[in-house]
């Protein structure tokens, strides 16, 4: 096989990857912060039902959500209690040995003011309206809620000296 019959989709996805794990690791290594937050909204769903499984090409993100953060240090594990958003989480959690602890979305203010006691590397998995909202209680930055198409965002919110950080990535997408 030449080189032209490779297809570039998988080594740029292992590139995008390794920048990502970089990045986390700086933040929280480098920075000395006492903790980073990091926030993702449930992978794609199966289906518009009230509390749906993961699709195929959910199961495929959250391993990758695995893949870019089970070396860096992740000591918590918060999801909300629906399918999607535990088994977004559960990859990293199980191979963790870490609990997924359930927060009730209903109360984001106060689980801001709980996040923000915590050290550590977090990792929280919400949804499309959730997931903004909690990253703007953390990090004092507006946000606009996702649209319901969105899967590819990753907000990572560092603490460093009480003052915030907000970074925003976009992880690779997949093929339907």
């Amino acid at each position: 096989m030449s080189l032209s019959q490779v297809s570039t989709r998988p080594l740029l996805k292992r590139m995008f990857l390794a920048l990502c794990l970089l990045l986390i690791g700086s933040i929280h290594s480098y920075a000395q912060t006492e903790s980073t937050i990091i926030l993702v909204r449930h992978a794609e769903k199966m289906d518009d039902s009230r509390d749906p499984e993961l699709s195929k090409i959910g199961e495929q993100r959250a391993h990758m959500l695995y893949e870019m953060l089970v070396d860096m240090n992740v000591n918590q594990v918060y999801s909300t209690s629906y399918k999607r958003t535990q088994s977004t989480a559960k990859p990293l959690a199980d191979s963790l040995s870490l609990q997924v602890q359930s927060y009730d979305p209903r109360d984001l203010e106060g689980f801001a003011a709980e996040l923000k006691q915590k050290e550590g590397v977090i990792l929280v998995v919400g949804h499309s309206n959730t997931t903004p909202m909690l990253t703007s209680l953390l990090s004092g930055q507006k946000l606009e809620k996702l649209d319901e198409s969105d899967y590819d965002n990753l907000f990572i919110v560092s603490f460093s000296g009480g003052s915030p950080r907000l970074f925003h990535l976009h992880y690779p997408s997949f093929e339907q």
